[in-house]
Order: structure tokens, then sequence, then C-alpha cells
């Protein structure tokens, strides 16, 4: 993918989703991934080989969005993310999908906890977790997530 590539689906007036699965976006520029989430409703970027940067971008742009809803970002590795802003992201929208992401312990403590006082989540996909999190925050947060799958 190249930044111009994806300048030219920034400026698409109709588009409201975008998939960009399978996409190496490794090398264009931090902001530009991140740019999407402040106009469209579903963004797709499974196994496109983000950067922690990115993806940080990417997370504190989801934070603002007032469009997004659906986020897709499994298969890139979100271990490094501070889990904070991890869990402010991923709950203020309704179908996040972060399998195959190496998510720590704290990390997924942080989301369900986060999910206990404020959330929009209806949907959320987790996949394995390094560390065994507390069962009794798994059950309190399946009452809040109508659809809460963690390996």
């Amino acid at each position: 993918m190249t930044e111009e590539l994806l300048e030219a689906v920034l400026r698409h007036p109709g588009l409201r989703t975008v998939d960009l699965s399978l996409t190496d976006l490794s090398t264009v520029e931090p902001h530009l991934p991140a740019r999407l989430l402040h106009r469209l409703e579903e963004v797709d970027m499974w196994s496109s080989e983000l950067t922690r940067q990115q993806l940080e971008e990417i997370l504190t742009a989801a934070q603002a969005s007032s469009t997004l809803r659906k986020l897709n970002l499994g298969n890139n590795n979100l271990s490094l993310v501070e889990p904070g802003l991890l869990a402010r992201a991923v709950n203020r929208l309704e179908k996040v999908d972060i399998r195959h992401t190496l998510l720590t312990k704290e990390q997924v403590e942080a989301i369900l906890s986060h999910s206990l006082v404020q959330t929009s989540l209806k949907t959320l996909v987790m996949g394995r977790v390094s560390g065994t999190v507390e069962q009794d925050l798994v059950v309190r947060a399946q009452h809040v997530i109508s659809e809460l799958s963690l390996c």
C-alpha cells in the first residue's frame, strides 16, 4: 500500500467502510491509517503489519472518532500498547476484533475493567492472553458486553 493510494481512500467522499486486511501498512506514515478512523464507520486492518506507533495513533483516533463503530486490528502485535489507551479505545466502539494480537493479562484486565465503568461494546473478540485473567472480572464483563469471546 502506498501513501498515495491511502490518501485517495481518505479523499473518497462516500466511503463508510474500508478493508485493508492483509495489506502491509508498516511503511506508511503513522498518522495516515489513523486518519481513516475519523471519517469511517468500519475499518478492518487484520494482519496489516502495523507498527507500535501506528497502533498508538489508531487507538488515539478511535477514542476521538464520532463515526467509527467497528474496528478489526487482529493479527497485529498489540502487546506493547499501553493498557489504558487500549481499554479506552476498545470500549468506545461497538464491535472490536483483536484476536492473535499477543495481548497481555494487564491489557485484557484493563479492557474488561473499563467495560464495567463505561462501554459502547456489543461484541468483543480477543484471542489468547499471556497470563491468567481474573475469572470474576470476565464473568462481570460478560453481563455488560453482549458477545464477549476470550480464549
